[in-house]
């Protein structure tokens, strides 16, 4: 089972990362995204998952999309409404599941709003991997 988890499974190690791609900029439009993927459990999509919001490591595997969308994941992680909950909930979904995703945060509209921008970007940039 695929879940959010997997974004978070690569270490990061170092820089900054460009500008990231602006993408839907919405949790549960970025979840109907990654429900249409036909190729979500391939090792290239799953890697980009993973690789995309975190600084780049300067891996040759990841460097078609690391650290893309770092920027957003950045904000997120200094959203104070972003809580350990709010983020236990969010991996505890399958990452398609959006009803799941959707509830964890609604009791955090400031952290739904700049998880939209890291999963817009996420789902942006790793569509030509997933699709």
């Amino acid at each position: 089972m695929l879940v959010v988890s997997v974004i978070a499974s690569l270490p990061g190690c170092g820089g900054d990362g460009p500008s990231a791609p602006v993408g839907v900029n919405d949790v549960r439009k970025a979840c109907e995204i990654r429900q249409s993927w036909k190729l979500a459990t391939s090792d290239k999509c799953i890697s980009c998952q993973s690789a995309a919001p975190l600084a780049d490591c300067g891996c040759e595997a990841f460097k078609e999309y690391a650290a893309k969308c770092l920027q957003p994941e950045e904000a997120l992680k200094s959203e104070p409404s972003c809580t350990d909950q709010v983020e236990i909930c969010v991996k505890t979904c399958v990452l398609t599941d959006c009803d799941c995703i959707d509830k964890c945060y609604v009791q955090a509209e400031a952290c739904r709003r700049v998880a939209g921008g890291r999963d817009g970007c996420v789902a942006e940039v790793c569509a030509p991997y997933c699709n």
